[in-house]
């Protein structure tokens, strides 16, 4: 279906970021092309310089059983990586969500939507947080805004040794003051 994959590059004071987003193939019937484009996601997510933290996400379509020998262990799963949570994992949820209904009587649960994380070296940036977000009814409308939860995800940079001691200088400087 023409699918692609975005990148942007960022620098965050000294935390260099690159994010990578695609829309993989739908549908079950599509899961041999869905493998293919994954498989070049990951290469393409590798090619980056070690200083960069990756970080690659969206809509993949994803059934577990299609990430078997894909995934490089370098670059985990970030729902895994945060604790595996039942109450985070199912980003298309039709039990939940009503924007989507199927013509069967149970509605499907999937963990469609995944974010994985190639951490820099030396590592700069630690997950805080994973969560889902949009579960919430749009105002005015009988509508969530996707028919997908959105993933939320947070992290703390982590102090070099060298700016731990210098601030740690500083602060030895501060309190030494007097007005």
């Amino acid at each position: 279906m023409g699918r692609n994959l975005l990148v942007v590059k960022v620098v965050i004071g000294n935390v260099k970021i690159a994010l990578l987003n695609t829309h993989l193939e739908s549908m079950l019937t599509s899961s041999d092309e869905r493998i293919n484009q994954l498989n070049n996601c990951f290469i393409r997510a590798q090619n980056f310089p070690p200083e960069f933290n990756v970080f690659f996400g969206g809509d993949m379509n994803l059934r577990d059983w299609e990430t078997k020998d894909i995934v490089p262990e370098n670059m985990p799963d970030l729902w895994v990586q945060s604790g595996s949570w039942l109450s985070t994992k199912y980003t298309w949820d039709l039990t939940e969500n009503t924007n989507k209904e199927m013509p069967t009587d149970r509605q499907p649960q999937c963990r469609f939507d995944r974010f994985y994380l190639r951490d820099s070296n030396p590592k700069t940036l630690q997950l805080r947080y994973f969560g889902l977000g949009g579960q919430d009814i749009v105002k005015d409308t009988d509508m969530f805004p996707s028919d997908h939860w959105a993933i939320i995800i947070r992290f703390s940079k982590i102090q070099s040794e060298t700016t731990a001691v210098k601030t740690e200088r500083e602060s030895d400087t501060c309190s030494n003051w007097r007005a």
